[in-house]
């Protein structure tokens, strides 16, 4: 039972209980205990060294004053002293102490529980020779379990990782633009596509993992991915599967081998993608579809992606070795995920203002019901813009499209299963120039600024396609302004502007404005340089408005 004993006539007493042996300092005048000194300003004022050989439980919401002089903690193990700390870090309302294990500090800043938290706080040094990767993931790992918050790389750092990072819900990493990842290839060593898709992916197939289970709202700002450069490899850089909310802006991605550098699988609510540049990724050695931002191909519980908005990016030499038809399957942007009609389509795409530099292909969209507008899409090994698959009620309009391949706009048949035709897009407003600008494409393939291609009686193809204020100019190796084959269906070509016809003749001569192969075409459109209408190769056109093609 307890046994008080009374310490002065003022009421202040010692409580010792027999029964579990706790013992209680209490003060029934003036709320304050001292030891070490007679005049105590607080309810404990502990003078001099304190010892604590067991953790500390900090309960309830607190603040700190500052101190004038910070007297040293020892941190022992096993009765032995292993460290010795100078100051101390107090974080968010969680109460929680920080000990940075390599200088044996913890400040005493506080912050908020969304603040951002230095990685270099869990002991990362980024000099770009220490491996850093458990500072970062230890990071996160601590944000993650007091409900969120942004694992802070500090400005001008490069910060070394041998392995995939793992980022929670309501977490991410932030700079200023200067700090970088630098990805040891030693490290990212995969080769094995396998390896990108199991749960969890491979350690060394992903750089930074955002997918745990379902996540939200997920933050990759201001900072720098760099990778060791080295051919042979097949890596993610960044997997966000599963995610609702995900931002990604203002990055620089580089020298990254044969990779998917964003994958984009059952990602909703309202995701941006934004602002990043993404350049010299490439490989001498890997053949093989991939892609700068890859959508749906992999998705999570037949969820299809929506409202992704992928503006004002920059993506620039994205390549890998040619196939044995002499294609490069590289890709700016793959919006897939028309595979399957029971699990639906990625949808409500936006991808605007990008520019795209240097890859297999610009865009290639089996999607429904996005907008494509306003990029500028250049060097393009063998398409422009790749609508195909059952990509259907798009808008593709305004983009700039020149130095192509076979085609700056192609709509392509299919003999996917379940896919459906690809039906009703509109391509209004674009510039075309330069098809075929390396001729290497001329002598297999007919090449065209716009071509509907379906001439092989697959079971799906485009249809319903309108064609509208576009300006084309094939260039010198390209073949026809428009390629209209015969198993597209009723396809509307309107005032176009075709400032020159195709100058190179193909196996059969042919070259020129037009080439319709279809009777339920309508074709009212413009020639520009000629009014010699000769120039247009057509097979029983319909409503042709002009003796100025």
């Amino acid at each position: 039972m307890p046994n008080p004993r009374e310490l002065s006539q003022f009421g202040s007493f010692v409580e010792v209980n027999d029964t579990n042996k706790n013992i209680g300092i209490a003060t029934t005048g003036t709320p304050f205990v001292g030891i070490g000194t007679l005049s105590p300003e607080e309810k404990l004022h502990v003078v001099g060294n304190l010892r604590v050989d067991g953790d500390i439980n900090i309960s309830g919401v607190g603040t700190f004053s500052e101190l004038d002089t910070v007297s040293k903690i020892g941190i022992n193990s096993g009765g032995t002293q292993v460290g010795v700390v100078t100051t101390l870090n107090f974080i968010g309302a969680g109460n929680t102490f920080l000990y940075n294990a390599s200088t044996n500090t913890i400040d005493i800043s506080i912050q908020s529980g969304s603040s951002n938290v230095s990685v270099d706080t869990f002991g990362a040094i980024g000099d770009f020779f220490t491996d850093d990767t458990t500072a970062i993931q230890a990071t996160l790992d601590f944000l993650e379990s007091r409900g969120g918050g942004l694992a802070q790389l500090e400005s001008g750092k490069r910060y070394r990782i041998t392995s995939r990072i793992s980022i929670g819900s309501s977490c991410g990493i932030v700079g200023d633009g200067t700090p970088s990842l630098y990805a040891v290839a030693s490290g990212f060593d995969n080769n094995d596509t396998a390896n990108w898709f199991t749960t969890p992916p491979a350690d060394n197939a992903v750089v930074l993992d955002l997918t745990i289970a379902k996540t939200y709202n997920q933050t990759l700002r201001g900072f720098k991915i760099e990778s060791e450069q080295q051919d042979g490899r097949k890596l993610i850089v960044i997997n966000a599967r599963n995610c609702q909310d995900l931002t990604v802006e203002n990055l620089e991605i580089f020298n990254f081998p044969m990779c998917y550098v964003m994958v984009l699988d059952s990602v909703v609510g309202s995701s941006h993608i934004r602002g990043n540049y993404v350049h010299d990724c490439t490989d001498s050695v890997n053949e093989g579809q991939h892609a700068v931002i890859n959508i749906d191909d992999n998705r999570v519980n037949d969820v299809s992606s929506s409202n992704i908005h992928i503006t004002n990016n920059t993506f620039k030499n994205h390549t890998v070795k040619l196939d044995s038809r002499g294609a490069m399957e590289s890709d700016g942007i793959t919006i897939s995920g028309a595979y399957s009609s029971s699990a639906g389509v990625s949808s409500s795409i936006i991808v605007t203002n990008n520019i795209i530099d240097n890859v297999g292909e610009g865009i290639d969209t089996y999607g429904h019901h996005g907008i494509i507008s306003d990029n500028v899409i250049k060097n393009t090994h063998n398409f422009g813009l790749k609508i195909i698959h059952g990509a259907s009620y798009n808008v593709f309009q305004g983009n700039t499209i020149f130095n192509t391949g076979i085609a700056g706009i192609v709509l392509g048949q299919s003999d996917v299963s379940g896919v459906g035709n690809t039906k009703e897009n509109i391509i209004d407003g674009n510039i075309v120039t330069n098809v075929d600008y390396k001729s290497q494409w001329n002598t297999t393939q007919r090449t065209a600024c716009i071509k509907m291609d379906a001439n092989d009686q697959k079971p799906f193809v485009p249809t319903d396609t309108l064609v509208t204020n576009n300006i084309l100019n094939p260039g010198q190796y390209g073949q026809w302004a428009i390629l209209n084959q015969v198993d597209c269906v009723r396809t509307v070509l309107m005032n176009n502007r075709m400032i020159n016809q195709g100058q190179f003749s193909d196996g059969d001569g042919q070259k020129g404005f037009i080439k319709n192969d279809r009777t339920d075409s309508v074709i009212v459109n413009y020639g520009i340089g000629t009014t010699n209408p000769s120039y247009i190769q057509t097979n029983n056109n319909l409503g042709i408005g002009s003796t100025a093609p």
